[in-house]
């Protein structure tokens, strides 16, 4: 599966914003547990952010470090290969 995300550092912290479509991130459920398959293959902390809203979902703290000081669109998204079926 591939995923459109980027790796990003802020005292410290090795983490990932990954992009995703927004009704992931207007369901919590399906918000956490798409998280907790991102960090079981990328071994940090991941921060999903709506396609089209570029509302940030994830830890408080790094969720809204993101939405104070990068706007989604500023964001030079990559893609990353996970091991996992779509």
């Amino acid at each position: 599966m591939r995923i459109r995300c980027i790796r990003l550092e802020e005292q410290g912290i090795i983490f990932f914003a990954a992009l995703v479509k927004e009704d992931v991130i207007t369901a919590p459920p399906q918000a956490r547990q798409t998280i907790a398959n991102f960090e079981e293959h990328l071994h940090a902390p991941v921060v999903l952010c709506g396609d089209l809203s570029g509302t940030y979902f994830g830890r408080k703290d790094l969720a809204g470090f993101l939405a104070r000081t990068l706007p989604a669109s500023r964001i030079r998204w990559g893609s990353f290969e996970l091991p996992f079926p779509e």
